[in-house]
């Protein structure tokens, strides 16, 4: 079975200002999650994501979408093998015991940022 989207973060310069916009045009519902990082879902489909204030706006920034996977590790030794580059190693989301999961995130050789999401809780599986 082929790995499947799972998260989006959007950037935002005002987590109150997307909340609003996105609320509105969508119907979409929220979830505080940090200062800096408002969670959403779409209700139907189950896809959510995230607006985040933590790193600005640039000519390459834009939506990064989060690839579900069984092992990161592994997934990361690929990106590079396929002349990608790394650039978050494997990270903890949450609290190190109640935890959602782990996350990375890559770029490929066109400059897109990718990020990969495993509930995963060991190195290597």
């Amino acid at each position: 079975m082929p790995d499947s989207i799972c998260h989006i973060n959007i950037p935002s310069r005002s987590l109150a200002e997307s909340q609003d916009f996105y609320g509105s045009l969508f119907g979409w519902s929220f979830v505080p999650n940090t200062e800096s990082y408002l969670l959403f879902n779409d209700g139907e489909q189950g896809l959510g994501g995230g607006f985040t204030t933590g790193r600005e706006p640039s000519p390459r920034s834009g939506p990064v979408i989060f690839v579900k996977v069984e092992d990161l590790e592994a997934r990361l030794a690929m990106v590079t093998q396929l002349g990608g580059k790394v650039l978050t190693e494997r990270l903890h989301i949450g609290a190190e015991d109640t935890g959602f999961g782990w996350w990375a995130s890559f770029e490929d050789p066109h400059g897109n940022h990718i990020g990969l999401f495993s509930t995963n809780q060991r190195k290597g599986n």
